[in-house]
């Protein structure tokens, strides 16, 4: 009686553990982890003013470019974030 109660119980945290993986998978990455995407930085290396002041970005402005390209809804609207971030930098502009 005791095994078919842990039994049930460790089928219940199963269940608990793979709905918050699920919902973890669509929370954006943390500011401590956040990396920056790939085409991100292939699209800054195309631009040097833009590569530039990217540098000079502190972490609370590096972590709002990440969260918005990772809420992205599709492809090209990704793609229109990052021109529209690029055209940001060249002029100087920040978020924060």
């Amino acid at each position: 009686m005791a095994r078919q109660i842990r039994a049930s119980k460790t089928k219940e945290h199963l269940v608990k553990d793979q709905r918050q993986t699920r919902r973890d998978a669509d929370k954006p990455s943390p500011p401590s982890s956040a990396k920056l995407p790939e085409d991100l930085i292939k699209t800054l290396k195309k631009s040097k003013d833009a590569e530039a002041f990217f540098r000079t970005l502190n972490k609370a402005n590096i972590y709002s470019a990440v969260f918005r390209l990772e809420n992205a809804k599709n492809r090209e609207s990704r793609r229109m974030k990052i021109n529209s971030m690029i055209k940001m930098f060249e002029n100087g502009e920040k978020f924060h």
